[in-house]
């Protein structure tokens, strides 16, 4: 997952918004949401900017294996957990979803349609001797 596709998903989630009248921007600008969180934040991004790099390196391995790994690392090492996880789960939960729902919209139509038609069964009655009208199939 690119670092581009994280803060695309920041804009997304910034239209929809977190609650009925109030959107992410109103939310982010709040300085409480910014004490709590900041830490968590930059934590992801320190594990996403590197991860994504050795994932553009060794493509094979892939950036979220990187980001697995290294998330792994840090958790053995950070004793006091409480003070990042507000930002952690912000970005886990919130950021996460959108950038999902963007790499869905960054997919190629007709990729979709091809694997799609390749997974259906195919009903190719002639390899069976059997006329397709009979069997209702069009």
């Amino acid at each position: 997952m690119s670092i581009t596709c994280y803060f695309s998903s920041l804009c997304v989630y910034a239209i929809i918004g977190t609650r009925k009248n109030q959107n992410i921007f109103s939310e982010v600008m709040n300085m409480n949401f910014i004490k709590k969180n900041w830490k968590g934040v930059l934590l992801c991004l320190m594990i996403a900017i590197p991860s994504w790099i050795l994932g553009k390196i060794f493509p094979i391995v892939g950036g979220p294996v990187f980001a697995i790994l290294l998330g792994m690392v840090i958790t053995l090492l950070v004793r006091d957990k409480s003070a990042l996880q507000s930002g952690i789960t912000f970005v886990s939960k919130k950021i996460l979803q959108y950038a999902v729902i963007l790499l869905g919209f960054g997919m190629n139509l007709s990729v979709i349609l091809q694997t799609g038609k390749q997974s259906l069964p195919n009903h190719s009655c002639n390899d069976h001797n059997i006329p397709c009208c009979c069997l209702g199939i069009t």
